[in-house]
């Protein structure tokens, strides 16, 4: 009841400060971007990190700063899936075509990597009566079980988390939205200033190991191809969100 009751404090004083009202901001092509805390529970020690979700049309990019990677998604023709992992401290990347992709290719894949988060998993929530500055209307969801408990707080218009939080009895994640980007400018050069690195087809690594990076990706083990979306500080899943 204590963790309620302070999730309920921390909506309503979220809300009461939540000024960003720009109503024109198209939802399709903007920046978003996201402090994400981890608190461990055991230690209390906490870990903050960064992240930015850029979208443009069908395709999106997932921008994680710590790591200096980023993670183009874009949906082509047949409504599937190719990405680009972007390392952008070598200014390298790896591409992968749909059928080399770890997922189904299905509404709620695309979800995942458009707004970090898919509607059957908000369905699943608990929808609690909330308001809003005008057009930039805000809904909250909660889940509640033996668990976890897990807050999402929603800006309708623009299919984007403010605010989420999942609480299990090791640690507390939190990604709050700290900033939306709607210069297109801004937002066009995030996938403008990648389009220059140099990149490799996923299936010809085999045949560049004498390349120093590619062997150093793999032995890191950043040479993948699964999901994304809500993660802890150790970048595993959280939540039903991440749930293919």
């Amino acid at each position: 009841m204590m963790f309620i009751r302070t999730i309920f404090v921390l909506i309503l004083g979220f809300i009461a400060t939540f000024s960003y009202a720009n109503c024109s901001v198209e939802s399709s092509e903007l920046g978003a971007h996201y402090r994400i805390t981890t608190t461990d529970h055991k230690t209390d020690k906490q870990s903050i990190r960064d992240f930015t979700l850029w979208r443009d049309g069908d395709r999106v990019a997932h921008q994680y700063h710590t790591k200096a990677m980023t993670e183009l998604w874009e949906r082509v023709s047949n409504g599937k899936l190719r990405t680009v992992h972007y390392f952008d401290r070598y200014h390298r990347g790896i591409e992968y075509d749909p059928t080399e992709v770890k997922i189904s290719h299905t509404d709620n894949d695309w979800q995942l990597k458009y707004q970090l988060v898919s509607v059957s998993f908000m369905q699943a929530l608990s929808k609690v009566p909330s308001e809003g500055p005008n057009c930039m209307a805000l809904s909250v969801y909660s889940q509640t079980s033996n668990d976890s408990n897990v807050t999402l707080e929603w800006v309708d218009q623009l299919n984007l988390a403010k605010l989420y939080i999942e609480e299990s009895p090791s640690k507390t994640v939190k990604w709050e939205l700290v900033e939306v980007i709607e210069d297109k400018a801004q937002v066009q050069k995030a996938f403008s200033r990648r389009e220059d690195y140099k990149t490799t087809d996923y299936t010809d690594i085999g045949d560049n190991e004498s390349d120093p990076f590619l062997m150093r990706m793999i032995n890191l083990g950043h040479i993948s191809h699964g999901a994304s979306g809500f993660y802890d500080q150790d970048g595993h899943a959280i939540g039903q969100a991440h749930k293919h």
